[in-house]
């Protein structure tokens, strides 16, 4: 209906052509034309403006009427007429179980957006898609049935936003709905919006711009400062043999949104039996180890950490699970011709200790794949061709099982597709035109303050491989000199990137398991990654990742983390602590689960944890030209008031325009009137009264 308002310069149009119009006057009756209107012409002309202006005015309200705008809301700020579908987000992650009185920001969010949806009735599609589904849902039944259909409890899991609105993007480009609006609420926590992989939100802010028809992002940001809270994370569970006894050791790690001395009470549950412990925390970050003695014969088992009476930001943060059992054996296959220097470095990598037996790595040739057995691997090095048809399935089975590839790129050309991942063609590195024959050229080419190669810019340092010791020391990825690379190409997710965001490492989720990509080989004409200060650690923390996956048990700090390890179909996790009549789900609760022999502990993702949240013009510039309409609420607002229509506001300034200019134009007053007097010569003359 906006459209309508060209109709505005109808006014204009008529005073234009009003004015080219010729007027007959007599000659003869020069006396009359001495006897006109004698106002003074700069008079004439404002009024003659005055009546343009309250023409057009009225026109336009008009308009504005009968779009019928909306204002008020958690949407105030931007007005606009109703689209033919709304589709609203959900961000269901731990941080989302913050809350300051009584809701959280959760049950805040999705009250107001349902309170909101209201005011635009069963006119307007509804569709929902919240952080845990796969594709949106729609709502049958309208506004009524909205509620029962938006979740308002809050997971353990991870919310990824670029994900999210990717798929709702690609939802509009399908069903094509008509003009339509994007709502999404979040407490703009850093690692749930992913604001380093630039390119990606570059992709993403065009494909929404792209779409065919109009889609507005309407985001409500819930930044409200919150009580210093604090969080507990299990680091490390281990069963230890000292002497005559057996010890369970726990290292656990706080964080808080405090530097001050604080004592924090701790209940500590083993196999039912509870146990009691203060740990003294200085600083916003603490580390504490607690031992307690076993009983003889306890081989394995489970429990949890639990901070009491803890009255801080978020209680979904105040627990952590724990599995532990004998250490296990944790196997890596190596598939590469074994007389290549880069399959001997991945196979030293993957187990570099000797004396480690619990730690080995296999050199299988690529010809000899169909004969092993995957599952006794808890993770596959592919150094080779990728795998196609009956050996892709069989690694696709095994990925799905828990299983975690890893695949580096061959020198020769390869147009395989691995679960949606593929190379791109081989690139090396030119500096005006000229090339280098491996990365110490690179090096020595380079002059103060320059990096030669291409350079990896982009990367977490809070999580996943690429994480930072437990010291807090940086692996040096940045300081990779990179020679060569083939591009990383699919619809993965992206754990680092060069400088020109190209992916360098690139993961995807296949069942329970994962595929991950990474650019570079580690040869000295590919990269200096065979300095293994980067890459060893890294394929450390994917064997630990793996074999926690394939096992079920606490290794090495790594633990299941819920949503990132979803049951496969046909799999039924009961919780350890409800039984078999829990409702608990082992893909969006935090606890220990059990299925036949395998017992494992889920807790919400690490990047949960994390405290840093951006700003709210920070997330609105992720968007680019997109147009985000931004309402930061707060607590202390006590709400947002439902959107109003506001036509009738518009119907009364048309009639006050419409009522002015009537009065513009009136006929002139007696003031206005000219008398005619006669000299004592017979000449006649004019004069205004007054």
């Amino acid at each position: 209906m906006l459209w309508g308002l060209l109709l505005g310069l109808l006014p204009i149009l008529i005073h234009l052509f009003n004015r080219l119009r010729h007027r007959k006057l007599p000659w003869a009756a020069m006396m009359f034309l001495r006897m006109a209107n004698r106002k003074s012409t700069k008079y004439a002309k404002v009024r003659q403006w005055l009546v343009l202006l309250f023409r057009m005015l009225a026109v336009l309200a008009l308009i504005f009427a009968l779009s019928r705008p909306l204002a008020g809301g958690w949407v105030k700020g931007m007005m606009s007429g109703k689209p033919d579908v709304i589709l609203i987000l959900v961000d269901r992650s731990a941080s989302m179980g913050a809350s300051l009185g009584e809701q959280t920001r959760l049950e805040r969010a999705v009250e107001t957006m349902v309170e909101s949806a209201k005011a635009y009735g069963d006119e307007v599609r509804y569709v929902v898609l919240e952080h845990t589904d796969e594709r949106p849902r729609e709502v049958k039944g309208g506004v009524a049935a909205l509620p029962n259909v938006v979740g308002r409890e809050v997971t353990d899991t991870a919310a990824d936003l670029p994900t999210l609105l990717e798929a709702a993007a690609d939802w509009f480009v399908d069903t094509k709905p008509g003009i339509g609006e994007i709502w999404v609420a979040s407490d703009l926590q850093s690692s749930n919006w992913d604001p380093a992989t630039k390119e990606r939100w570059r992709r993403l802010s065009g494909k929404i711009e792209g779409l065919p028809q109009s889609v507005r992002v309407r985001l409500m940001a819930l930044d409200e400062e919150m009580p210093a809270n604090v969080s507990v994370r299990l680091l490390e569970a281990a069963r230890q043999r000292t002497a005559d006894e057996v010890e369970l050791v726990l290292k656990l790690g706080f964080t808080r949104g405090s530097a001050l001395p604080v004592e924090l009470d701790l209940e500590v549950q083993i196999e039912g039996q509870n146990k009691s412990a203060t740990v003294a925390m200085e600083g916003a970050t603490h580390e504490h180890e607690l031992r307690f003695p076993l009983q003889q014969g306890a081989q394995s088992g489970w429990g949890r950490v639990e901070l009491l009476d803890q009255e801080d930001g978020n209680a979904r943060d105040n627990v952590a699970y724990f599995v532990y059992g004998e250490p296990i054996q944790a196997q890596t296959a190596v598939v590469g011709v074994p007389d290549q220097f880069a399959t001997r470095f991945l196979n030293l990598a993957a187990a570099p200790d000797p004396a480690n037996t619990n730690q080995v790595s296999n050199v299988i040739a690529p010809k000899a794949v169909s004969r092993e057995t995957w599952t006794d691997y808890a993770m596959v090095l592919w150094q080779a061709p990728l795998p196609t048809e009956e050996e892709a399935d069989r690694l696709t089975e095994y990925a799905k099982a828990g299983g975690l590839v890893v695949c580096f790129p061959e020198d020769a050309s390869d147009k395989n597709t691995f679960n949606g991942l593929s190379w791109g063609e081989l690139k090396r590195f030119e500096q005006d035109g000229k090339t280098f024959d491996n990365w110490q050229a690179l090096v020595a080419a380079e002059e103060e303050q320059e990096h030669l190669g291409f350079r990896i810019t982009s990367y977490s340092d809070s999580e996943g491989p690429l994480q930072r010791t437990e010291e807090g020391l940086y692996l040096p990825v940045d300081d990779l000199r990179v020679n060569q690379r083939k591009a990383i190409q699919g619809d993965g997710l992206v754990l680092a990137a060069f400088e020109d965001g190209v992916p360098w490492m690139m993961a995807k989720t296949v069942g329970k398991g994962q595929v991950v990509f990474c650019g570079t080989q580690p040869t000295d004409v590919w990269s200096s990654a065979t300095e293994g200060l980067v890459l060893v650690p890294m394929l450390q923390r994917l064997l630990a990742e793996g074999e926690a996956m394939m096992s079920g048990r606490y290794v090495q700090g790594h633990l299941l983390s819920a949503g990132d390890d979803r049951a496969a179909e046909g799999e039924r996790w009961v919780s350890e602590e409800g039984g078999e009549n829990s409702v608990k789900d082992f893909n969006l609760q935090a606890g220990v689960y059990r299925m036949g022999q395998r017992l494992v502990a889920v807790n919400r993702p690490v990047r949960e944890d994390a405290l840093i949240s951006l700003e709210a013009d920070e997330v609105k510039a992720l968007f680019g030209a997109v147009p985000v309409a931004l309402t930061q609420e707060r607590a202390a607002d006590g709400g947002a008031d439902d959107p109003q229509e506001i036509w009738r506001w518009f119907l009364v300034v048309m009639a006050l325009a419409l009522l002015i200019e009537g009065i513009l134009i009136l006929p002139k007053g007696a003031d206005e009137r000219v008398e005619f007097q006669r000299s004592a010569t017979g000449k006649v003359s004019t004069e205004q009264a007054t």
